[in-house]
């Protein structure tokens, strides 16, 4: 109970800080690791963020809908790739200030220890 009090309060910290750029910080993880990875498979996006499929396409099809991402179909018409957009790349860069100012409140509410043990955290085999 403990732990999920405290995923919630970690994510109203980033939610609310983000809400005037018109995401939360679900959101901007998947544009980060779009951002960083590369055009990719929904799959291989929530495999790398460790979450699950409706998540996944949930927030994909806002983010379409909002013209920060595209969508490409692979050959062969099996699936397809997620990968930025010019408006995509200029959101995650007006809301960068905000996600320090949310990292440094969930440093001081938190505590440090806390958030160095968050970082040093490993999602899908990969630090986050």
């Amino acid at each position: 109970m403990r732990v999920r009090r405290l995923g919630r309060t970690v994510t109203r910290i980033f939610d609310d800080a983000l809400r005037p750029h018109g995401l939360g910080i679900a959101q901007l993880s998947m544009l980060v690791a779009i951002a960083r990875a590369g055009p990719l498979r929904p799959f291989e996006l929530g495999c790398i963020l460790d979450l699950e499929k409706s998540t996944v396409t949930r927030n994909l099809e806002r983010m379409l809908a909002h013209g920060w991402i595209r969508s490409t179909p692979e050959a062969g018409g099996n699936g397809y790739h997620v990968e930025l957009e010019s408006a995509g790349r200029a959101l995650v860069q007006r809301a960068y200030p905000a996600w320090l100012v949310a990292q440094e409140r969930a440093r001081r509410e938190l505590g440090e220890a806390l958030e160095s043990a968050m970082r040093k955290a490993s999602v899908g085999g990969r630090s986050v």
